[in-house]
């Protein structure tokens, strides 16, 4: 937080404040657009966090390491160290795709998976071809845009 204080100082009405996200934030308003990428792995309780994600904004963006299933009902936990770029909590998880797409289907919003090669970035995938085993090898990433129905 110091560092994004130091970077940020000469921009005007700058804000920076530490936050635990497996808490409500809806505190903060609503946004135009929320940019949710990297996330929710580190989080244990994900539904959570993008329900309170949905209930800001009428866009989302969303990046995130995933496990290999199409069961809509699928979170693998996973322990994390405790520190600055891993879980506060100790524990992240895995969600399956379907799991996620299902969070936001249920807040009234269409699902945009972009499932393109043109994302890939070693030693990342995002144009992976679905197996269906719960794998977590770490490569697997998806990338949505969600945006609220009229």
């Amino acid at each position: 937080m110091v560092l994004a204080e130091l970077r940020n100082r000469n921009i005007k009405n700058y804000k920076c404040r530490h936050f635990n996200l497996e808490n409500d934030f809806s505190e903060f308003g609503n946004f135009d657009l929320i940019i949710n990428f990297g996330l929710i792995y580190h989080l244990k309780n994900v539904e959570k966090n993008l329900n309170c994600c949905a209930k800001m904004s009428d866009e989302i963006l969303l990046e995130s390491n995933v496990c290999d299933s199409n069961d809509p009902s699928k979170i693998i936990y996973v322990n994390h160290p405790d520190g600055i770029s891993q879980s506060v909590g100790g524990v992240g998880s895995r969600c399956s795709p379907s799991y996620i797409e299902r969070i936001f289907e249920n807040n009234n919003f269409n699902v945009i998976r972009c499932w393109s090669k043109d994302l890939n970035s070693e030693p990342y995938v995002y144009d992976w071809e679905h197996n269906n085993d719960d794998s977590l090898d770490g490569k697997k990433r998806l990338f949505w845009n969600f945006k609220r129905r009229k």
